[in-house]
């Protein structure tokens, strides 16, 4: 990748059985490389 280039960002939340966030991380993602589906739970 070059600096500039456009990416997907995406946080990931993970909460144990009280609801208390347990994890907590972003990731970069090249959308160049291969195509990714975002599911969105509401």
């Amino acid at each position: 990748m070059q600096e500039g280039e456009m990416v997907l960002q995406r946080h990931r939340y993970t909460y144990d059985e009280m609801k208390h966030a347990i994890e907590w991380s972003i990731g970069y993602y090249n959308t160049k490389l291969k195509p990714y589906i975002v599911d969105y739970q509401t």
